[in-house]
């Protein structure tokens, strides 16, 4: 399993239902698995933030010309997202490293951290609820939790933003 993959895919499913209720939502990933290959011969689909946002005529500073390797698609996003004034930013993760659930994450100290909060509130309250009703009654709750900068995602933007780590990918019951 592969965390980028299954996020994309994540996405890809939430996309329509977001669309269908009237947001207007900027992704920052090819959301047509049949749209074609990459100049690198990988499916459009499974490239990163970075080299999309860049196909989307995004300038270098935007999709981390200055940055190397995974942290140009760290930097994209917010970039994408401030470039494109968004009004927040939700960025969809999966966990690793031991546990189960879900946790909402927003920056502490970006200035919009009242607003993140609420969001992060909103988000992890309504995902957990859902994951208890839909899918398993003793869904961990692991909150929503806070940090100072941590997070490029979050502290890069310029509105509210949150990171949604959805589920542990190394906890089978999770994976399923």
């Amino acid at each position: 399993i592969v965390e980028d993959f299954i996020n994309a895919e994540l996405v890809m499913a939430l996309y329509p239902q977001l669309l269908a209720s009237g947001a207007d939502v900027r992704p920052v990933r090819q959301m047509d698995k049949n749209v074609g290959n990459h100049a690198s011969g990988h499916p459009w689909w499974e490239m990163g933030s970075s080299e999309y946002v860049r196909n989307l005529g995004a300038p270098p500073s935007v999709w981390g010309s200055s940055f190397s390797g995974s942290n140009r698609n760290i930097v994209a996003p917010p970039e994408y997202a401030n470039w494109v004034n968004a009004d927040m930013l939700v960025s969809v993760h999966n966990n690793g490293g031991g546990g189960c659930g879900t946790e909402t994450w927003y920056d502490t100290s970006n200035g919009y951290q009242e607003e993140s909060h609420r969001l992060a509130q909103l988000i992890q309250t309504k995902l957990v609820e859902r994951l208890r009703t839909q899918w398993d009654a003793n869904w961990c709750d692991r909150g929503v939790k806070g940090s100072a900068g941590g997070y490029g995602e979050n502290r890069r933007f310029h509105g509210p933003a949150v990171i949604v780590e959805l589920a542990f990918m190394d906890n089978q019951a999770n994976n399923s």
